[in-house]
């Protein structure tokens, strides 16, 4: 279930990182966007495909609001822990999913990490191409956690393989 078309429709689309920034933070602090993000969670516990589903988030870089200053990013991670919060009632298997593909943006993660551990959820990372993935890369925090990664339909077999193989293995290549 993504949470972005409900995030980005709030955001400006023009104006600088702090406005961006601002704008999440006031959109998460609304009585009517946690009141939609309830509804959209309790209606995902009740249906019938509710083991097969499980919360998306956006990492920081798909909100638009830039990665370059340091204050904003922290707004948008901090905006995106409350989300984070909310989600972690409702996520059935256990699971979150944060879609985030920029690995300049890992480094800021780590406290929504943080979060999904003290909340009793996986955070699982997706969105990183596996052909241009940067393995070392990966937070620190992350350690023993499952990464999830997508296969370009274009990508070479061999090269997707020889990937996934280095990635089971904890090796780097």
């Amino acid at each position: 279930m993504p949470i972005e078309p409900l995030l980005m429709s709030s955001l400006p689309r023009n104006g600088d990182n702090m406005d961006c920034a601002g704008a999440l933070d006031s959109l998460v602090g609304s009585a009517a966007f946690t009141q939609s993000l309830a509804t959209g969670l309790a209606t995902l516990t009740h249906s019938p495909a509710a083991a097969l589903c499980a919360p998306r988030l956006p990492g920081p870089s798909r909100l638009g609001c830039g990665l370059e200053d340091e204050d904003a990013l922290d707004d948008v991670v901090a905006a995106l822990g409350h989300i984070l919060r909310q989600m972690a009632g409702a996520a059935l298997s256990g699971t979150i999913l944060l879609d985030e593909p920029e690995a300049q943006a890992l480094d800021s993660i780590s406290p929504l990490l943080r979060i999904a551990e003290h909340a009793g959820v996986v955070l699982r990372l997706i969105g990183r191409d596996i052909a241009t993935a940067d393995w070392e890369a990966v937070p620190d925090d992350a350690d023993g956690r499952e990464n999830i990664t997508t296969i370009p339909a274009d990508a070479q077999p061999e090269a997707a393989l020889t990937r996934l193989a280095a990635s089971r293995q904890g090796g780097r290549r």
